[in-house]
């Protein structure tokens, strides 16, 4: 794979539930004796194995989901990126999501494209160059509150 110009960043967040004791911002996670659930195999997993010190990680996979190890206190909390943290906010009245207070891990969003396609990739940059320069990758990303998360440049 070849990747596109980048469109979009974001970080970890955290998803906990707008009633859990504790887990009130970022810095209360890391502590002994909270379970951090990510998702198996997303970029999630590798970059909370190397952050957390005191906290233990549980690797969800199907037929679980992250939303029913959490609302089943199975789980105190967990990873995700900013745009699915938008869609939670939308969709769980439970939900509280916490951002970090520094940057964890920033990840560039990018399309996949099939290597050595050299005329595929030019034309997926210079659409993302384009829909950059006249607003129209900005204005999509406004109903789904993902404007902050937009690379402007």
């Amino acid at each position: 794979l070849q990747f596109s110009d980048s469109y979009m960043r974001s970080d970890i967040y955290a998803v906990s539930t707008k009633t859990h004791p504790t887990i009130k911002t970022w810095p209360d996670i890391d502590k002994a004796g909270n379970v951090v659930a990510v998702q198996t195999g997303t970029f999630m997993q590798p970059a909370m194995q190397a952050y957390l010190k005191a906290a233990s990680l549980s690797l969800i996979g199907p037929p679980n989901t992250r939303e029913q190890e959490l609302q089943s206190g199975r789980v105190d909390v967990f990873m995700t990126d900013f745009p699915y943290s938008r869609k939670i906010l939308q969709n769980a009245e439970w939900a509280k999501v916490i951002a970090p207070e520094q940057p964890v891990f920033p990840l560039e969003y990018a399309y996949a494209c099939a290597l050595g396609d050299a005329s595929l990739i030019k034309r997926v940059n210079l659409f993302i160059a384009q829909i950059k320069r006249d607003g129209r990758l900005l204005q999509a990303a406004r109903p789904f509150q993902l404007d902050s998360a937009i690379l402007k440049e």
